[in-house]
């Protein structure tokens, strides 16, 4: 039997699928994520025996057996390891490849050598598996690792756990006659035939493959000459240089993630398994290795290092963050408060919070770029400290100046409330005046009352014209001139240092393959030292001499021998060959394979062409988009993170995984072909975000575009666009995805869908069922095409609201509007926080001018509120970034937003920057719906190619639009004097829109309709803002009279009282406490008692008015008129608050009247004890 291959052993177990050569011989049952089913190994008749495809292990808990898909061949047929790895290759037809003789003579007496030696090693494991199960609960090792650890049984038989009492070993190895070879791989000692591992908790390491090769034992005596680690002498088994702790269980995650988390010691690997980052291994408690390195680097690109948070956890990283770097690794670095095993114990609400370890450690934020770090200590260190001092000087000046506004602001308010509140007053004591006379009481109390809001007056406006910066504020501004001249001095006085940490860089950098990771390090480099580009250049070509070999004199008379199915000129392949010893031609790869004297040969490794059509710059994930054609025929063009074509294995997954690709290469190959790719490549940039393009000036939709000057530009079926001899790429587009559901879900709606219909008989058929309300719809959806004009010259954009009860067409006509982008999109729901504030901003970025409904608004949500008002402001959220401890990504808000829902919002801010749309006619007529069937029939058959022709006349929105804006502005404010500004705003965009479109298109409504309609919005917005700035003020002072001096308060079972969700007023009584109260609170008279029953009455919650209701039971029981109010219609802030304080006001009673029957011991909010026989009832109960 010949070697086999250590190359095609790695490609065989990284194909195979665990459950499939295990389900020959085990009947496995699907159970979650994993596979069970009946041991093999003993009698059971409850299944203990787990297979998990993710981690490519199987476990038998009846047995406490475990390991790979070689070990279970091993176990259970009782095969070597070769038989094992033939057996696969045959069940997975493929051939095995064998090295040759002389490789394969050295490497079988290796393989002798660790056949003797294995068995000793897995009897001694099975002897401190016994040994361990057989403590006592309270023994330290079980303390260790149940009580400290948190291990639990089916852990301990995972990681094969055990523990070695020490002095066991020789008789157990004398008796089979094996204890030379346990000394040989340090079980026993050479001299004294003593254990090496004593006392200790061991844990077994294992090889890739899934073979024990060694252990490390965790000291339990707490000796100070005890090492707290022990591991494995080295040996044939054991190379600690190349072993990675936990490889066997986490090398399948590692390779499918191209990502492996570091960390220091065995128990912080299990904590981060335990959590589900099964990529995750430790270097054996020694340092990291430079083979180690090379050993991962066959695995994946990106390592992420987890070091313990101290001094010696930081070394480790700084020490080692070169090595992974030079072996063309992208590193991050994981600063956790604590260990990651005692982190994942100390932290588990956390973690929980993020949805688990793994989601919370792809937040963004949670790590840095490695290079990051050695930029900071080769190139910052001296005056690092003094510019994160600076930086954080910075942001408390800010938070202060914006504090210091924000009071200046409010002083300027207070003041024009008082003003306000003046003339109020004055009006009301003319009318008193006029009405009762200058004697009357009525009168003088108004008089005293104007000569306190007088009094108030002269403070307000002392304290505006005084207002100044604070002593907190000047101070910490002087602070920060003072840390800027610090930094600046720090920075100059380190420029050799600076100069020096930069070229250490540069050279570290020098040799990486990927050449857009080293560009982007170079910049970084460039950046933070403020080092000259020349000065860079000259460094460069010192490395490159001091790199460049000896080459021979070329000699020109080589003879190229093609294989006989190329075609392609010599003449043309010769540049190529000559640069790369490579060349592409008849659809397949060729490289340079052997040179003889006068000739030079090649050979086929690929069955297919490929090239990459451009690179799209992106500093995180740097993409190329690539194009295959294989040999018969088949053609592909896809996008790839351009790390992909760094190792011949992810090269081939690459391809494989899009059809009858194969690449043969080896890496040397590869890297040719990649040199020979990158330098023939174009430059682009994937458009992720469909609609306006700005860069490109062009509207993009995902199967056409329209550029400014009105032309259209098909997208081919590989989601290409050529503007301007730019490459974009469209992934949306890309017809590899138009079958797949999952994938640009809502890019696929962002089309032109073409209709026969005219623009106007749709325009108009929309005003004839949708009323005057589709003025606001159509013109809003117009000026939504051209958003960002709007923004990039004001910074806002209005929201078209659409509010009233159900089956009044609301969602209809916002889906008209939405269909002026294509298909419209899946609405995002408010109600019940099914979308979070940055998820529903997140939405509205996936389009540049697109538009999206909110629906089921619900008041009284203060972050919802707020979330709008951001909205209209244009801002989206930022996030922390992983490249930078103190930078920020910005999620910018790009589309429109239409909001709609049976209930209107409360605060006055939000009001006005909606455009307002009150629908309440939900009865129609046979003739009416027969209109509607047909709009929606209509608007069925697309509206986007309407909007495709607006688009089209985009230069001339830009050159018109803020002229135009501005004279509707001022047209506006004088038709309306009594609109707030934002509310002149919003209107004058569709106004701009109509003005603009007006010889374009023909509406189906004139100027003079449009701004009737403006009028009706106008009145019920400012209706609603009298009526909602009254109702807050009631109700603020209502519950503060409930909560009031008892002499003064309103009394509950008296004044007011409440049965379930009802609550009944005695409305007389109740005003005339609010109104004193009003007064205390605002500074100003109330608004008279019918005006605010009218507003109650108009409220939403108002329920009814009763002639005569019984507050209490009893004969002594208040009966009077009252108003009925639903509190369940309220926000539940206020429902608590006024349940509150009436609960306080009984409790309060119950306690004063301590062991005597008050009447008052429960609150009625199930039924009315307004009659003895409901009381009855409760008694009874």
């Amino acid at each position: 039997m010949g070697f086999i291959k250590n190359d095609f052993i790695e490609s065989l177990l990284y194909d195979v699928r665990i459950d499939d050569i295990i389900g020959k011989f085990v009947d496995l049952k699907r159970s979650g994520a994993n596979f069970k089913g009946l041991s093999p190994f003993s009698k059971e008749h409850t299944p203990s025996f787990m297979v998990s495809p993710v981690k490519q292990i199987w476990k038998d808990f009846s047995s406490g057996k475990g390991g790979g898909v070689v070990s279970f061949l091993m176990e259970h047929k009782s095969m070597t390891y070769p038989e094992a790895i033939e057996y696969i290759a045959r069940e997975m037809n493929k051939t095995v490849e064998y090295e040759d003789s002389e490789f394969a003579k050295e490497a079988a007496a290796k393989a002798k050598k660790k056949d003797l030696l294995r068995p000793v090693l897995q009897k001694a494991h099975e002897e401190y598996k016994k040994a361990f199960k057989a403590l006592p609960e309270d023994h330290p090792a079980k303390k260790e690792v149940f009580e400290k650890r948190g291990y639990t049984t089916e852990d301990i038989l995972d990681w094969q756990i055990g523990f070695a009492p020490g002095g066991v070993l020789y008789d157990l190895f004398k008796n089979t006659a094996n204890v030379s070879e346990a000394k040989t791989i340090g079980l026993i000692n050479e001299k004294t035939n003593k254990d090496r591992f004593w006392d200790r908790v061991v844990y077994p390491i294992y090889e890739k493959s899934g073979m024990i090769v060694g252990f490390g034992g965790r000291d339990l005596t707490g000796k100070k000459e005890a090492p707290k680690w022990l591991n494995s002498i080295e040996s044939e088994l054991y190379k600690k240089d190349r072993v990675w702790y936990a490889i066997d269980k986490a090398i399948y995650a590692i390779r499918k993630s191209d990502e492996a988390y570091i960390v220091e010691g065995y128990n912080d690997v299990i904590a981060f398994h335990k959590n589900n980052v099964i990529n995750t291994i430790a270097a054996c408690g020694t340092s990291i290795t430079i083979n180690q390195i090379k050993e991962l680097r066959k695995y994946c690109s990106k390592v992420t290092l987890a070091m313990d948070p101290d001094a010696a956890g930081r070394k480790a990283a700084l020490r080692i963050l070169p090595e992974f770097i030079k072996q063309n690794f992208r590193v991050s670095i994981l600063e956790l408060p604590a260990d990651p095993d005692d982190y994942c114990r100390d932290y588990k609400e956390e973690i929980e919070s993020y949805g688990g370890l793994k989601e919370m450690l792809s937040e963004p934020g949670m790590k840095t770029d490695g290079f990051k770090i050695l930029i900071d200590e080769f190139i910052k260190s001296s005056f690092l400290d003094a510019e994160v001092q600076l930086h954080e000087a910075k942001a408390e000046l800010r938070k202060l100046q914006s504090e210091s506004a924000a009071y200046g602001t409010k002083l300027k308010e207070e003041k024009k409330e008082v003003d306000e509140s003046l003339i109020n007053a004055k009006k009301i004591l003319k009318e008193l005046e006029t009405r009762e006379g200058k004697t009357s009481e009525e009168y003088k109390d108004q008089k005293i009352l104007i000569a306190d809001i007088e009094s108030q007056q002269s403070l307000k406006a002392l304290a505006v014209k005084e207002f100044k910066k604070t002593d907190e504020l000047v101070d910490q501004e002087f602070s920060v001139v003072r840390l800027e001249r610090k930094y600046n001095e720090a920075f100059e006085y380190a420029n050799i240092s600076r100069m020096e940490g930069a070229r250490i860089l540069l050279d570290m950098i020098h040799d990486l393959e990927d050449k857009m990771l080293y560009s982007i390090y170079k910049g970084w480099i460039e950046t933070e030292a403020k080092v000259d580009s020349s000065i860079v250049k000259v460094w460069i070509k010192e490395f490159d001499a001091v790199r460049a070999p000896a080459t021979p004199e070329k000699d020109d008379e080589y003879e190229y021998i093609l294989p006989p199915e190329v075609t392609t000129p010599v003449e043309e392949l010769e540049p190529a060959i000559k640069r790369y010893q490579m060349f592409i031609s008849n659809d397949r790869i060729y490289m340079q394979k052997d040179m003889t004297i006068g000739k030079i040969y090649f050979e086929c490794v690929s069955n297919f062409m490929v090239e990459i059509l451009q690179h799209m710059n992106d500093e995180k994930i740097p993409m190329k988009l690539v194009r295959v054609k294989n040999m018969h025929g088949e053609e592909k063009v896809f996008d790839t993170p351009s790390d992909n074509l760094n190792t011949p294995q992810k090269f081939d997954d690459l391809m494989t995984g899009h059809g009858n690709f194969r690449f043969d290469g080896n890496r040397s190959q590869l890297l040719k072909l990649r040199a020979y790719l990158m330098d023939n490549m174009g430059i682009g940039r994937k458009v992720e975000v469909l609609g306006w393009q700005p860069d490109g000036k062009f509207w993009c939709w995902n199967n056409r575009a329209v550029l400014e000057d009105g032309k259209e530009q098909d997208i081919d079926g590989n989601g290409m666009l050529v503007v301007d001899n730019v490459h974009y790429y469209i992934p949306s587009a890309n017809s590899i995805y138009a079958n797949n559901s999952y994938k640009f879900e809502s890019q696929k709606r962002f089309r032109i869908i073409s209709s026969t219909m005219q623009f106007n008989t749709l325009m108009a058929k929309a005003l004839k069922v949708h009323r005057d309300h589709a003025i606001s719809g159509i013109l809003f959806a117009i000026a939504s095409l051209f958003r960002d004009v709007c923004v990039q010259k004001l910074n806002k954009f209005p929201i078209l609201f659409l509010y009233g009860p159900g089956g009044t067409g609301k969602d209809e006509l916002a889906e008209i509007v939405q269909s002026f982008v294509g298909q419209p999109q899946t609405a995002i729901n408010l109600e019940a926080g099914l979308s979070t504030g940055k998820a529903s901003i997140r939405e509205l970025a996936q389009f540049c001018n697109g538009i999206s409904q909110m629906s089921e608004y619900k008041r009284g949500n203060s972050d919802i509120d707020g979330m709008l008002k951001q909205i209209w402001d244009c801002r989206g959220y930022k996030r922390g970034n992983i490249d930078s401890h103190i930078g920020v990504d910005s999620i910018p808000v790009e589309s429109a937003v239409i909001l709609t829902g049976n209930d209107f919002p409360e605060p006055e801010a939000l009001i006005q920057r909606l455009i307002w749309n009150e629908m309440t006619k939900n009865v129609f007529n046979s003739e009416e719906i027969k209109n509607f069937d047909e709009l929606k029939d209509f608007v069925g058959l697309g509206v986007s190619g309407f909007a495709n022709e607006l688009l089209k006349h985009r230069k001339t929105y830009e050159e018109k639009f803020e002229k135009t804006q501005r004279n509707w502005k001022g047209i506006l404010k004088e038709r309306f004097p009594e609109a707030t500004v934002r509310m002149g705003f919003n209107l004058s965009i569709l106004a701009t829109a109509y003005d603009i479109f007006k010889d374009v298109v023909t509406f189906p409504f004139s100027q003079n309709e449009m701004l009737d309609h403006f009028a009706k919005g106008i009145d019920q917005q400012l209706r609603k803002i009298n009526s909602s700035s009254v109702l807050v003020r009631f109700w603020e002072c209502f519950i503060t009279s409930m909560r009031g001096n008892p002499e003064d308060r309103l009394q509950a079972r008296k004044i007011i009282n409440i049965e379930g969700n009802k609550l009944f007023i005695q409305w007389t009584h109740t005003y005339a406490k609010i109104q004193r109260q009003w007064y205390a609170l605002y500074h100003e008279s109330a608004p008279n008692k019918a005006h605010v029953l009218e507003q109650l009455e108009t409220s939403g919650y108002f329920v009814d008015k009763l002639s005569s209701y019984s507050f209490d039971s009893g004969r002594k029981a208040t009966r009077s008129s009252a108003i009925v109010l639903d509190m369940s219609r309220m926000s539940e802030v206020m429902k608590e608050d006024i349940t509150g304080s009436f609960m306080f006001q009984l409790n309060e009673d119950t306690l004063l009247n301590s062991g005597e029957d008050s009447g008052q011991g429960s609150i009625p909010f199930t039924s009315s004890p307004a009659t003895p026989r409901e009381n009855k009832i409760i008694e009874d109960s």
